[in-house]
């Protein structure tokens, strides 16, 4: 996606949380309207009261940890040992 459209998306989060605290007032309503569910409502909710504007945009879905990722000592041994062998042909 394009950071046009990530902006989109994060400015119809935030039009659909303040129509529910400032239109219906009703959030099982408002979530009906806009096809929603209620926990994606209130997911965007709690990062809008965390992070302000910034809170409904997308996040990376990326997992900060990776248990069974290759250490990086063993990358690089094998990076060098590559580029030694594709020196010789």
């Amino acid at each position: 996606m394009t950071e046009k459209e990530l902006d989109k998306n994060a400015a119809r989060r935030l039009a659909i949380i303040r129509h529910a605290q400032e239109v219906s007032g009703n959030v099982a309503l408002t979530c009906r309207y806009y096809g929603i569910s209620r926990q994606v409502f209130y997911t965007w909710l709690r990062r809008y009261q965390a992070d302000g504007c910034r809170g409904p945009a997308d996040r990376s879905r990326r997992p900060l940890i990776c248990p069974h990722e290759t250490p990086a000592e063993v990358v690089g041994k094998i990076i060098t040992k590559s580029s030694l062998i594709q020196g010789r042909c």
